[in-house]
């Protein structure tokens, strides 16, 4: 009996080692996720998980390399709200997802704006071995306070207005676009709406489209 309660203790004793370990290490786990997928460094301060709750702060994505910016995408906190049979159901479904006091990095690699850190991002082909054709369903997708600064090839910055609020309903695909790339989805729903108050949409011409039904609907 002795020799089977030792093995067995001591797998439990790695087990929450393992879990300690990953637990305190989240942040960095998906911030590795990110940075995989867009092919830039990002860097996540804290990560908090509950039975609906998944709390992002301090999210920065970076820029490809070559940049002289440092951050394409900035926000300062993250709230998605789900549940767990939501998300392993057949269509994988998202409640609410807000984002608060955000900051767009837009930088010129030249004179026109039509080679950019954004175009490079979207252009970026997945790294996931294996791509999930799952349809997936954001009901509603909510940021505060949008501020674009914009850094032309000369060097030269312009900030843009704030925006106070953009509100988006029903993000989804009709075609059954990839999950691994659903980051992809979010971050073109925004930058259209975004970009096309600035009448910057032209810059995003070079970069692939997803379909998206029912996308935008924003508030100021």
């Amino acid at each position: 009996m002795k020799k089977f309660f030792i093995p067995f203790f001591s797998f439990i004793i790695i087990i929450f080692i393992l879990g300690f370990v990953i637990w305190f290490n989240f942040p960095n786990i998906v911030a590795h996720m990110l940075s995989k997928e867009f092919q830039v460094p990002v860097s996540i301060q804290n990560v908090t998980i509950t039975k609906k709750h998944l709390k992002i702060d301090d999210l920065n994505i970076g820029t490809p390399k070559g940049s002289k910016t440092d951050s394409s995408f900035f926000s300062k906190k993250i709230d998605v709200r789900s549940s767990l049979s939501e998300i392993r159901s057949e269509t994988l479904t998202i409640d609410s997802f807000t984002l608060s006091n955000n900051i767009i990095g837009l930088e010129f690699y030249n004179s026109s704006g039509s080679n950019n850190n954004w175009v490079t991002l979207m252009n970026t082909p997945t790294k996931s071995k294996k791509e999930t054709k799952r349809k997936y369903l954001i009901k509603k997708l909510t940021l505060y306070n949008i501020t674009v600064i914009l850094t032309k090839a000369d060097g030269q910055k312009e900030t843009f207005p704030t925006i106070d609020k953009l509100e988006f309903y029903n993000i989804t695909d009709e075609t059954g676009f990839p999950i691994d790339e659903i980051e992809k989805a979010i971050a073109q729903a925004i930058l259209k709406s975004v970009l096309g108050k600035f009448k910057l949409l032209h810059l995003l011409e070079n970069a692939p489209g997803v379909n998206l039904i029912k996308k935008v609907i924003p508030i100021i």
